[in-house]
Protein backbone atom coordinates (compact mmCIF):
# COMPACT_ATOMS: atom_id res chain seq x y z
CA UNK A 1 0.00 0.00 0.00
CA UNK A 2 0.92 3.60 -0.24
CA UNK A 3 0.76 5.64 2.96
CA UNK A 4 3.45 7.65 5.29
CA UNK A 5 6.01 5.75 7.11
CA UNK A 6 5.20 3.80 9.64
CA UNK A 7 6.58 5.60 13.37
CA UNK A 8 9.44 2.88 13.44
CA UNK A 9 10.57 3.91 10.14
CA UNK A 10 10.57 7.17 11.65
CA UNK A 11 12.42 6.27 14.45
CA UNK A 12 14.94 4.11 12.26
CA UNK A 13 15.89 7.38 10.56
CA UNK A 14 16.33 9.11 13.12
CA UNK A 15 18.51 6.68 14.75
CA UNK A 16 20.89 6.76 11.69
CA UNK A 17 20.92 10.64 11.80
CA UNK A 18 22.33 10.42 15.21
CA UNK A 19 24.67 8.05 14.67
CA UNK A 20 26.16 9.89 11.06
CA UNK A 21 25.97 13.20 13.20
CA UNK A 22 28.21 11.21 16.04
CA UNK A 23 30.86 10.52 12.81
CA UNK A 24 30.26 6.81 13.34
CA UNK A 25 30.42 6.35 9.67
CA UNK A 26 27.69 4.90 7.26
CA UNK A 27 24.17 4.08 9.41
CA UNK A 28 22.46 1.29 8.77
CA UNK A 29 19.89 2.75 6.31
CA UNK A 30 23.10 4.76 4.65
CA UNK A 31 23.88 1.22 3.64
CA UNK A 32 21.27 0.07 2.63
CA UNK A 33 20.80 3.18 0.19
CA UNK A 34 23.93 2.34 -1.42
CA UNK A 35 23.55 -1.03 -1.77
CA UNK A 36 20.27 -0.78 -3.62
CA UNK A 37 21.23 2.75 -5.69
CA UNK A 38 23.25 1.98 -9.51
CA UNK A 39 23.90 4.79 -11.24
CA UNK A 40 23.14 4.88 -15.04
CA UNK A 41 26.48 3.30 -15.76
CA UNK A 42 26.06 0.69 -13.63
CA UNK A 43 23.23 -0.56 -15.05
CA UNK A 44 24.01 -0.31 -18.33
CA UNK A 45 27.05 -2.39 -17.53
CA UNK A 46 24.48 -4.70 -15.63
CA UNK A 47 22.02 -4.90 -18.91
CA UNK A 48 24.91 -5.73 -21.38
CA UNK A 49 26.33 -8.63 -19.01
CA UNK A 50 22.55 -10.25 -18.64
CA UNK A 51 21.64 -9.54 -22.22
CA UNK A 52 20.19 -12.69 -22.77
CA UNK A 53 17.69 -12.69 -19.71
CA UNK A 54 14.57 -10.61 -19.46
CA UNK A 55 14.81 -7.38 -17.95
CA UNK A 56 12.40 -4.87 -16.95
CA UNK A 57 12.52 -1.05 -16.14
CA UNK A 58 10.26 2.04 -14.74
CA UNK A 59 10.82 5.34 -15.61
CA UNK A 60 9.30 7.69 -13.75
CA UNK A 61 10.17 11.52 -15.18
CA UNK A 62 9.56 14.86 -12.51
CA UNK A 63 8.02 12.57 -9.58
CA UNK A 64 6.71 14.52 -6.65
CA UNK A 65 6.18 12.27 -3.58
CA UNK A 66 8.58 10.10 -2.05
CA UNK A 67 5.72 7.56 -1.39
CA UNK A 68 5.35 6.72 -4.78
CA UNK A 69 8.22 5.78 -5.93
CA UNK A 70 9.06 4.07 -2.83
CA UNK A 71 5.65 1.88 -3.48
CA UNK A 72 6.86 1.48 -7.08
CA UNK A 73 10.15 0.37 -5.86
CA UNK A 74 8.54 -2.44 -3.81
CA UNK A 75 6.35 -3.60 -6.11
CA UNK A 76 8.53 -3.56 -8.95
CA UNK A 77 10.93 -6.13 -7.02
CA UNK A 78 7.88 -8.25 -6.21
CA UNK A 79 6.57 -8.26 -9.53
CA UNK A 80 9.39 -9.42 -11.21
CA UNK A 81 9.29 -11.88 -14.53
CA UNK A 82 7.61 -15.48 -13.28
CA UNK A 83 10.25 -17.92 -12.53
CA UNK A 84 13.71 -16.93 -12.14
CA UNK A 85 13.28 -13.23 -11.99
CA UNK A 86 14.65 -10.36 -13.88
CA UNK A 87 17.93 -10.36 -15.12
CA UNK A 88 17.47 -6.73 -14.53
CA UNK A 89 15.35 -4.58 -12.35
CA UNK A 90 15.30 -1.12 -11.64
CA UNK A 91 13.47 2.05 -11.39
CA UNK A 92 15.00 5.34 -13.25
CA UNK A 93 13.98 8.75 -12.12
CA UNK A 94 14.10 11.84 -15.05
CA UNK A 95 13.46 15.40 -14.30
CA UNK A 96 12.99 16.66 -17.68
CA UNK A 97 11.62 19.79 -16.19
CA UNK A 98 15.15 20.70 -14.47
CA UNK A 99 16.29 21.57 -10.88
CA UNK A 100 12.64 22.05 -9.57
CA UNK A 101 11.58 17.94 -10.02
CA UNK A 102 15.35 16.67 -9.67
CA UNK A 103 15.30 14.18 -6.65
CA UNK A 104 17.33 15.56 -3.58
CA UNK A 105 19.13 12.81 -1.12
CA UNK A 106 16.77 13.47 1.98
CA UNK A 107 13.71 12.30 -1.63
CA UNK A 108 16.16 9.14 -2.47
CA UNK A 109 16.64 8.02 1.03
CA UNK A 110 12.64 8.30 2.23
CA UNK A 111 11.98 5.87 -0.91
CA UNK A 112 14.78 3.37 -0.39
CA UNK A 113 12.89 3.47 3.06
CA UNK A 114 9.60 3.49 2.28
CA UNK A 115 10.04 0.57 -0.54
CA UNK A 116 11.59 -1.92 2.83
CA UNK A 117 13.99 -3.05 0.14
CA UNK A 118 15.90 -4.41 3.23
CA UNK A 119 13.05 -7.43 3.45
CA UNK A 120 13.70 -8.72 0.23
CA UNK A 121 16.99 -10.38 0.60
CA UNK A 122 15.60 -13.39 -1.04
CA UNK A 123 15.45 -11.86 -4.47
CA UNK A 124 18.08 -12.66 -6.90
CA UNK A 125 18.12 -9.68 -8.40
CA UNK A 126 16.44 -6.62 -6.18
CA UNK A 127 15.06 -3.91 -7.78
CA UNK A 128 17.86 -0.98 -7.88
CA UNK A 129 17.10 2.79 -7.86
CA UNK A 130 18.57 4.99 -10.53
CA UNK A 131 18.91 8.75 -11.34
CA UNK A 132 19.28 10.07 -14.58
CA UNK A 133 20.92 13.70 -14.97
CA UNK A 134 19.15 16.24 -14.84
CA UNK A 135 17.50 17.92 -17.46
CA UNK A 136 16.05 16.02 -20.77
CA UNK A 137 15.84 12.12 -20.70
CA UNK A 138 16.00 11.47 -24.46
CA UNK A 139 19.38 10.57 -24.70
CA UNK A 140 18.99 7.90 -22.36
CA UNK A 141 16.31 6.76 -23.69
CA UNK A 142 17.60 6.63 -26.87
CA UNK A 143 20.19 4.28 -25.23
CA UNK A 144 17.68 1.98 -23.58
CA UNK A 145 16.34 1.52 -27.09
CA UNK A 146 19.81 0.99 -28.65
CA UNK A 147 20.37 -1.85 -25.89
CA UNK A 148 17.14 -3.46 -26.70
CA UNK A 149 14.30 -2.25 -24.92
CA UNK A 150 10.71 -1.46 -25.74
CA UNK A 151 9.35 1.69 -24.50
CA UNK A 152 6.12 1.92 -22.93
CA UNK A 153 4.40 5.02 -22.08
CA UNK A 154 1.49 5.04 -19.29
CA UNK A 155 -0.52 7.64 -19.97
CA UNK A 156 -4.07 8.50 -19.69
CA UNK A 157 -6.23 7.87 -23.15
CA UNK A 158 -6.60 11.36 -23.41
CA UNK A 159 -3.23 12.44 -23.19
CA UNK A 160 -1.84 10.01 -25.21
CA UNK A 161 0.12 11.36 -28.45
CA UNK A 162 -0.50 11.34 -31.96
CA UNK A 163 1.80 7.45 -31.94
CA UNK A 164 0.31 4.35 -31.74
CA UNK A 165 -2.16 3.71 -28.17
CA UNK A 166 -4.04 0.75 -26.95
CA UNK A 167 -5.57 -0.45 -23.65
CA UNK A 168 -2.73 -1.80 -21.48
CA UNK A 169 -4.01 -5.77 -21.51
CA UNK A 170 -4.23 -5.38 -25.23
CA UNK A 171 -0.29 -4.37 -25.53
CA UNK A 172 1.91 -7.40 -26.06
CA UNK A 173 3.97 -7.30 -23.06
CA UNK A 174 5.25 -10.88 -23.11
CA UNK A 175 6.43 -10.65 -26.97
CA UNK A 176 9.76 -8.39 -25.83
CA UNK A 177 12.65 -9.65 -22.91
CA UNK A 178 13.19 -5.73 -22.38
CA UNK A 179 10.48 -3.67 -21.56
CA UNK A 180 10.51 -0.48 -19.87
CA UNK A 181 7.47 1.48 -18.59
CA UNK A 182 7.01 4.72 -18.87
CA UNK A 183 4.90 7.24 -16.19
CA UNK A 184 5.07 10.87 -15.84
CA UNK A 185 4.77 12.73 -12.18
CA UNK A 186 2.15 13.37 -10.16
CA UNK A 187 1.44 16.93 -11.55
CA UNK A 188 2.53 16.89 -15.44
CA UNK A 189 2.25 13.33 -16.57
CA UNK A 190 4.89 12.79 -19.76
CA UNK A 191 6.06 15.24 -22.46
CA UNK A 192 5.12 14.63 -25.92
CA UNK A 193 8.50 14.65 -26.71
CA UNK A 194 8.69 11.61 -24.62
CA UNK A 195 5.40 9.73 -25.45
CA UNK A 196 6.93 10.44 -29.21
CA UNK A 197 10.31 8.14 -27.98
CA UNK A 198 8.13 5.13 -26.68
CA UNK A 199 7.37 2.43 -28.95
CA UNK A 200 3.81 2.15 -27.56
CA UNK A 201 1.68 4.65 -25.60
CA UNK A 202 -0.65 2.79 -23.08
CA UNK A 203 -3.89 3.39 -20.93
CA UNK A 204 -5.27 1.75 -18.28
CA UNK A 205 -9.38 1.36 -19.75
CA UNK A 206 -11.52 2.81 -16.77
CA UNK A 207 -14.44 5.44 -16.38
CA UNK A 208 -15.44 7.44 -19.59
CA UNK A 209 -13.67 10.82 -19.70
CA UNK A 210 -15.00 13.33 -22.23
CA UNK A 211 -12.82 15.47 -23.36
CA UNK A 212 -11.04 16.51 -26.01
CA UNK A 213 -7.70 14.53 -26.89
CA UNK A 214 -4.83 15.98 -27.28
CA UNK A 215 -3.19 18.17 -24.59
CA UNK A 216 -2.95 21.05 -27.14
CA UNK A 217 -6.87 20.88 -27.75
CA UNK A 218 -7.90 20.74 -24.03
CA UNK A 219 -5.71 23.52 -23.48
CA UNK A 220 -7.72 25.69 -25.93
CA UNK A 221 -10.78 24.38 -24.63
CA UNK A 222 -9.97 25.27 -20.96
CA UNK A 223 -9.68 21.14 -20.07
CA UNK A 224 -6.63 21.44 -17.95
CA UNK A 225 -6.24 19.27 -14.99
CA UNK A 226 -9.78 17.99 -15.38
CA UNK A 227 -9.23 14.45 -16.54
CA UNK A 228 -8.96 11.96 -13.94
CA UNK A 229 -6.35 10.18 -12.78
CA UNK A 230 -5.15 7.06 -11.21
CA UNK A 231 -2.34 7.42 -8.43
CA UNK A 232 1.15 7.28 -9.93
CA UNK A 233 2.16 4.36 -7.97
CA UNK A 234 -1.29 2.50 -8.38
CA UNK A 235 -0.83 2.49 -12.49
CA UNK A 236 2.56 1.71 -12.75
CA UNK A 237 2.45 -1.56 -10.47
CA UNK A 238 -0.94 -2.50 -12.81
CA UNK A 239 1.56 -2.29 -15.99
CA UNK A 240 4.14 -4.82 -13.82
CA UNK A 241 1.46 -7.19 -13.12
CA UNK A 242 0.39 -7.12 -16.36
CA UNK A 243 3.71 -8.00 -18.16
CA UNK A 244 4.10 -10.18 -15.34
CA UNK A 245 0.67 -11.88 -16.07
CA UNK A 246 0.98 -12.55 -19.89
CA UNK A 247 4.83 -13.62 -19.33
CA UNK A 248 3.01 -16.47 -16.82
CA UNK A 249 0.17 -17.35 -19.21
CA UNK A 250 2.12 -17.02 -22.80
CA UNK A 251 5.73 -17.39 -22.08
CA UNK A 252 8.16 -14.61 -23.06
CA UNK A 253 8.19 -14.20 -26.79
CA UNK A 254 4.82 -14.51 -27.02
CA UNK A 255 3.28 -12.84 -30.81
CA UNK A 256 -0.07 -12.66 -28.52
CA UNK A 257 -1.50 -8.90 -30.00
CA UNK A 258 -4.53 -9.07 -27.59
CA UNK A 259 -3.85 -11.36 -24.65
CA UNK A 260 -7.05 -12.14 -23.24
Amino acid sequence: TVGAPSAAAEEEEEDEEEEEERGDGLGRLAKLRERHRWTFEALLAEVRARSEERQTLVIVDCPKHAPNVGAVLRQASVLQAPGNEDGVSAVLLSSSLGDPYAPSEKFLKSVVRISLADRHPSLRQPTKLVVLPKGDPAESLLTLIEEGFFLVALENKEACGCGPAQALWQAPLAKHPKVAFLAGGEDVGLSERILDLCHLQCFIPGAECPLALGADLRRDLGQVGYNPTLNLAHAVVIALYERHRQLACFGAGSTTDAPK
